[in-house]
């Protein structure tokens, strides 16, 4: 089972330490407990996650000049 970091996880999702707790929270990931300071998920569970970001993104409407 291969794992990443939480910090190298929203540095490869391009998104902060705040909006990626609630993803993992959303998606009911349990993050694997290292020690009392590494805290890591699956490569799957990330790929999980950029799928869910990329269809976020998809339904963003950015604005338009008046």
């Amino acid at each position: 089972m291969d794992t990443i970091t939480l910090s190298k996880a929203k540095s490869e999702l391009r998104i902060g330490r705040d909006l990626l707790v609630k993803l993992l929270k959303d998606c009911q990931i349990e993050v694997i407990q290292v020690n009392a300071q590494r805290k890591e998920i699956t490569l799957e569970q990330l790929e999980h996650l950029r799928s869910i970001i990329a269809v976020s993104y998809t339904h963003l409407t950015l604005p338009t000049k008046a």
